[in-house]
């Protein structure tokens, strides 16, 4: 027999699968993102940041120095958002080959 406490932690559960996964995915890509469109106010790290795969490049190097970053404390979240990184840096692939030859890597162009 299922009992009302039962069945309100199992609620409970789904719940909070479904804002784990929520929090996943929303950092889907998040070291491209950082890379591609936070704006003029961000400076890219030296040494240059090149613009092919700069959002996998970024989250190893938040995950391995994160002294440079203005991310302490998130180190892991970098790792964990390596393999999205890699597959939106993949997907826009052909402009940031293009963008790599006209401009440079990032602290170059600035």
């Amino acid at each position: 027999m299922v009992t009302k406490t039962d069945f309100m932690l199992k609620r409970m559960g789904q719940w909070f699968l479904v804002l784990v996964v929520f929090v996943m995915l929303s950092c889907l890509g998040c070291g491209t993102i950082t890379t591609r469109y936070v704006g003029p106010n961000w400076s890219p790290p030296e040494p240059p940041l090149p613009r092919i795969y700069s959002g996998t490049v970024f989250d190893f190097s938040c995950f391995l120095h994160p002294e440079m970053h203005d991310t302490q404390g998130i180190g892991g979240f970098c790792l964990i958002d390596v393999p999205f990184s890699i597959i939106a840096d993949t997907v826009i692939l052909p402009l940031t080959i293009y963008e790599q030859i006209k401009y440079g890597s990032y602290s170059e162009s600035k």
